[in-house]
């Protein structure tokens, strides 16, 4: 595997950077709102109702960016707040009926590529891929 670790990482860091920027648009009226990789990943934590404070402790964000991306969710119509069962001072927020089928379109389209690069890999080479992208995300969260 060593011989092609600067060909995979090159691959990899390509991969990773065309996720990230890859959007996704709508239309809500006269206004078209673009999600991009985060912000899909935000709105899927947000199938269950969340605090900002609850999903700035669960991702490596901070709670100032956290609150503008949701902000901006709500404001797209993706998302509405609601006073927290818990704490009455604090709002929770949730995905609406649109936020729900934006965030599954999403998923849906970003998994094309993973199903179409997974179809023709063998159990040997599923699992060689699978070990070494745990290894990656067991590095990247020692990150934090």
């Amino acid at each position: 595997m060593a011989q092609y670790s600067k060909e995979l990482k090159s691959m990899l860091f390509k991969t990773l950077s065309y996720v990230h920027c890859a959007e996704v648009k709508y239309n809500q009226g006269r206004r078209q709102i673009v999600l991009d990789g985060l912000d899909i990943g935000l709105l899927k934590l947000l199938e269950t109702p969340r605090t900002v404070k609850n999903i700035s402790e669960m991702t490596p964000y901070e709670h100032s960016y956290i609150l503008k991306r949701v902000n901006k969710f709500t404001k797209d119509g993706l998302t509405h707040k609601e006073l927290s069962a818990e704490d009455k001072r604090m709002g929770e927020y949730r995905l609406t009926t649109f936020g729900k089928q934006c965030c599954e379109d999403a998923i849906e389209r970003i998994n094309r590529p993973l199903d179409f690069a997974a179809a023709e890999l063998t159990v040997k080479e599923e699992k060689a891929v699978l070990k070494y992208l745990s290894r990656l995300h067991q590095a990247l969260r020692n990150l934090e």
